[in-house]
């Protein structure tokens, strides 16, 4: 099979090519149009997930990225955001250690694997989603009167639980479409031969205040879309074809 830039296939090119056009479909200010667009783009990366699996691990090859900045403390928000990814994005997620150089001390970063294809939009949706939630999170500190960012953990915790929520609303309707997803063994096995110590630790969140609920309200109107260009730390990633 032909391979393109950095070993996709071409057929991997031209899933992301889909994606990417239904992504800009998304950016529709008929907000039913735009959830349709955005749902079909998730129904396009299960199906093709469903297929390549079915063709075996032989057509499969897993790579990995590193996604955002190194930080010292992983707050609940970023936990949410990494759970997302691997419960929908067709990716494996875990936190591994490094050295932070400019600050001297030790960090964690998140580390996705996964097929070049999947890590493609995992990438794009990690930096999609921190942008909104800051942004969410500007607009609310605006039109509340809020001076301070004292509950902007809560908030964007918040953000990541509503929009977790919509995902899941969306997946119980492939679902009942007969497109069921059970993980990728050989994927998890592959995390495992990488890491073979991980250890799992539990997180307490952040408190459940009047921030955190109007954070979820909003990461429930969330649409996955095609066209941020810029997050709090540095540029999105941009998928091909489509438009911005």
């Amino acid at each position: 099979m032909p391979h393109g830039e950095g070993g996709r296939t071409v057929e991997h090119e031209r899933i992301l090519e889909r994606v990417a056009k239904l992504l800009a479909l998304a950016g529709s200010p008929n907000e039913h149009e735009a959830r349709s667009a955005a749902a079909a783009a998730q129904r396009l990366m299960l199906k093709y997930n469903l297929e390549e699996l079915a063709r075996g691990a032989a057509t499969r090859r897993y790579e990995f990225r590193h996604l955002g900045t190194p930080t010292g403390r992983v707050d609940e928000s970023r936990r949410l955001l990494a759970s997302i990814l691997s419960e929908h994005f067709f990716v494996e997620t875990i936190w591994v250690p490094v050295w932070r150089a400019r600050e001297g001390r030790r960090g964690s970063v998140l580390e996705i694997v996964g097929s070049s294809t999947n890590l493609e939009l995992a990438e794009y949706v990690h930096a999609f989603l921190d942008a909104t939630a800051e942004r969410l999170w500007g607009e609310h500190r605006r039109e509340r009167g809020i001076r301070d960012n004292r509950d902007r953990r809560t908030y964007r915790a918040g953000v990541m639980t509503g929009f977790a929520e919509t995902l899941g609303t969306q997946r119980s309707a492939s679902q009942e479409a007969g497109l069921v997803w059970v993980g990728d063994r050989d994927l998890r096995d592959h995390l495992r031969r990488r890491y073979p110590h991980i250890r799992w630790t539990r997180h307490g969140g952040n408190r459940r205040s009047p921030a955190y609920t109007d954070g979820r309200e909003a990461g429930r109107g969330i649409v996955l879309r095609k066209g941020v260009t810029r997050g709090p730390s540095g540029g999105v990633p941009q998928l091909r074809g489509g438009g911005g």
